[in-house]
């Protein structure tokens, strides 16, 4: 097991990394420049990480797992991933804990994923020569977005348990549940040429808004589980 020296030395060259590939690209980025600003020699690199497709594939992880930690921030009191023992002790109606949820998710991913994507797009490159990289692939990031799906669902199960929702299976809502993930991917890169003249708040509270609206038995009701304008980033 690392030591806290050891952890931390990776961390810096996580950090390093993403800056790296996210900046000049998978293909222009040098272990050595990725060593010199993680402040350790080249050879410390291969130490941890056995080539840089590795390297890149681990940026990614570490990257999603910021964006987690950041999205959380956003959410106090309302855990993104809400299993049925935690909502009967949250006071927000589980409509409007969907709402905040998805709505924190958007604004962080519109704000701070573009460098993840980049990175996704060069390791999808990556494993095309590298089986055993796509297969760590799947089993890490792949098992990521399963999470975030099961969140979504939990999250739309809440609502139908509550009478708010139509009711569906749960199998067709697990399908609703991956393409609202699918939607907020799409959206991040849409937002890259269609930006929104109010910032990415009013996007993601909009959109957070459409997504709750599609699903309750009575549209009408929406101003009852969400608040009537997005918040700005200082707010939060």
């Amino acid at each position: 097991m690392d030591t806290q020296g050891e952890g931390s030395k990776r961390e810096a060259m996580l950090v390093a990394a993403c800056d790296c590939f996210s900046q000049k690209g998978f293909s222009a980025s040098r272990i050595a420049d990725i060593a010199h600003r993680a402040g350790v020699g080249k050879g410390t690199v291969y130490e941890y990480f056995r080539s840089k497709e590795d390297l890149l594939l681990d940026a990614c992880l570490f990257d999603c797992e910021r964006l987690e930690k950041m999205m959380n921030q956003l959410t106090p009191g309302v855990p993104v991933s809400l299993q049925a023992s935690q909502r009967a002790h949250n006071h927000l109606h589980p409509v409007s804990q969907g709402f905040v949820v998805l709505r924190s998710v958007l604004t962080v991913l519109l704000t701070h994923s573009q460098n993840l994507n980049r990175m996704a797009s060069d390791l999808a490159f990556a494993c095309k020569d590298r089986p055993d990289l796509l297969t760590r692939a799947q089993t890490t990031l792949g098992s990521k977005w399963q999470e975030w799906m099961q969140r979504a669902w939990e999250l739309g199960m809440a609502g139908m348990d509550s009478n708010a929702y139509r009711r569906i299976s749960a199998e067709d809502y697990r399908w609703a549940a991956r393409l609202i993930v699918a939607a907020v991917d799409g959206l991040i890169w849409q937002y890259q040429f269609l930006p929104d003249t109010e910032g990415p708040e009013h996007l993601a509270h909009h959109i957070a808004a459409a997504w709750i609206r599609m699903h309750l038995h009575n549209p009408a009701d929406l101003d009852r589980y969400i608040p009537d304008s997005p918040p700005t980033m200082e707010d939060q």
